[in-house]
C-alpha cells in the first residue's frame, strides 16, 4: 500500500532529524522491498531505547547490482529514478541519493530537480572523473579524480538548482581512496564549501569516513559507536566505523 507522506514533508524530515539526533543512520535500498525493510527494522537496547533506521539511501552499487550491472553508471539516471520511486513509494523516512559523479552539470541540475520534487532529501556526488571504479576497489583500480574547479562548478549548479532550502547538495571526497592523501582532501573539502557552496563534505577509506565542519566547535559524535573518533589539527574529524555514512551539519 502506497504511503500518505506528502514530498515536501519527506524531504524537510531529514534536515530536521539531523538538528535533533547526533547519528543519522541510514540504510541502503534498491527495491521496494528492501526500502521496506529499512523502514520496519528495529531492535530494542538492554536500557529499554529502541534502534532504527533514519533514513533510507538509494544505493549506486546495490541498484547496478540488482540489475547484475557493474557499478561504472550503466544504470542511467532514469533507471535510478525509477527505484527511488518503488521505494518511496512503500516508506515514509527521508531518502539520500547516491548520485555518483553527477554526471555533466548540465544534466545535473536537472538530477536535482527532479529528486527534489520525489521528495528525496539529499543528494551526494563523488569527486570523481573518466569510468567510475566502485570506492571498495580502493587502488586496486586507478581512481581519476575530477578537477576540483570543474567539481566545485558541477556542485554549485546543483545548489542553484534547487528550490526547496531543506534539499542538501553533499559532496563525497574520494582523496583517500585514490591514495593521493589527507593534505589532498583537506584542500579539496575546502574547496567545494567555499566554491561549490555545500554545507558540508565527506570523505572516506575504506573503513574511515571524514566530516568536514566549518567550526570545529560544531563537531560531535557518538562514542558508543565508532571504535575510534578524534579530531584532527585541521579541524576535520574522523570515525572508524566500516560502511556507515554520517552526516551532520556546522
Amino acid at each position: 500500500m502506497a504511503n500518505a507522506v506528502h514530498a515536501a514533508q519527506r524531504l524537510s524530515a531529514l534536515r530536521q532529524a539531523m538538528t535533533k539526533k547526533p547519528i543519522i543512520r541510514a540504510m541502503e535500498c534498491h527495491s521496494g522491498l528492501s526500502a521496506l525493510i529499512g523502514e520496519k527494522a528495529r531492535a530494542t537496547r538492554s536500557d529499554g531505547s529502541v534502534a532504527e533506521f533514519d533514513a533510507l539511501w538509494s544505493s549506486s552499487l546495490t541498484s547496478s547490482t540488482i540489475k547484475a550491472k557493474p557499478d561504472i553508471e550503466v544504470v542511467d539516471t532514469t533507471q535510478r529514478l525509477q527505484i527511488v520511486e518503488e521505494c518511496l513509494e512503500v516508506t515514509s523516512k527521508p531518502m539520500i541519493y547516491d548520485g555518483d559523479t553527477g554526471g555533466l552539470p548540465e544534466i545535473f541540475k536537472f538530477t536535482v530537480r527532479k529528486l527534489e520534487s520525489m521528495g528525496v532529501s539529499a543528494v551526494i556526488i563523488e569527486d570523481k572523473a573518466g569510468l567510475k571504479q566502485n570506492s571498495l576497489f580502493g587502488t586496486d583500480r586507478k581512481q581519476q579524480l575530477a578537477d576540483v574547479k570543474e567539481f566545485s562548478h558541477k556542485l554549485l549548479t546543483g545548489v542553484k538548482a534547487k528550490r526547496n532550502p531543506d534539499f542538501m547538495v553533499i559532496a563525497r571526497l574520494e582523496a583517500l581512496i585514490a591514495g593521493v592523501g589527507e593534505e589532498e582532501a583537506l584542500m579539496r573539502a575546502k574547496a567545494y564549501i567555499e566554491d561549490g557552496q555545500v554545507s558540508f563534505s565527506l570523505f572516506w577509506s575504506s573503513y574511515y569516513l571524514w566530516l568536514e565542519c566549518k567550526d570545529t566547535k560544531d563537531a560531535f559524535f557518538h562514542p558508543n559507536l565508532f571504535s575510534n573518533v578524534g579530531i584532527t589539527d585541521s579541524g576535520f574529524m574522523y570515525l572508524s566505523h566500516p560502511h556507515v555514512h554520517r552526516l551532520t551539519e556546522s
